[in-house]
């Protein structure tokens, strides 16, 4: 049985899952608002800057498990309708976006190979 959107995001809300920024925004508070919100497209954003200042929380995920970032994105696009997902690192982490690229390159070509069979 299929789960509705607003069941996947009322799934969140319950859970108290919390953002990894440094007011840990309640997720499906944020989800919900992107589900209600009218209009199309609808686009998922990760702000992966780190501005605090000695915080590389981000940054490892990127480079150690990259794909932790895409499916998370991934199941959030899914649970609020969005079609395009964005993701901003700073230049300064060279390593990052190297293991971004390669991972999203990855996905993609799964993506594409899951479409054909």
């Amino acid at each position: 049985m299929a789960l509705a959107l607003a069941d996947i995001v009322d799934e969140v809300v319950q859970s108290g899952l919390r953002g990894r920024g440094g007011a840990g925004f309640p997720t499906g508070v944020k989800w919900k608002t992107v589900l209600d919100a009218p209009g199309d497209p609808k686009y998922i954003v990760c702000n992966a800057d780190e501005g605090d200042s000695g915080t590389f929380a981000d940054r490892m995920i990127m480079e150690g498990d990259p794909f932790l970032l895409i499916e998370g994105m991934t199941i959030a696009g899914i649970a609020t309708g969005a079609t395009s997902g964005w993701i901003y690192i700073r230049s300064e982490y060279p390593a990052a976006v190297a293991a971004m690229q390669a991972a999203i390159a990855v996905a993609r070509a799964e993506v594409i190979w899951a479409r054909i069979f």
